[in-house]
């Protein structure tokens, strides 16, 4: 192995104004979704849970 850096132009340089993020693929938005959709129904059901809980115990 070398220990020379590689110089080789393989990246244009690219404006900050001009440079837009890679936008996610379809399938990545419609895991996140299912993701967040799942989250938020655990928080919901754990939220019954605790407060059919501190029902019981008034």
């Amino acid at each position: 192995m070398s220990g020379e850096l590689n110089t080789g132009d393989d990246f244009e340089a690219i404006n900050d104004e001009q440079y837009s993020p890679p936008r996610p693929r379809k399938g990545e938005l419609c895991a996140r979704r299912r993701i967040e959709a799942l989250l938020e129904e655990r928080q919901l059901r754990q939220a019954l849970a605790d407060s059919w809980g501190s029902d019981e115990e008034e």
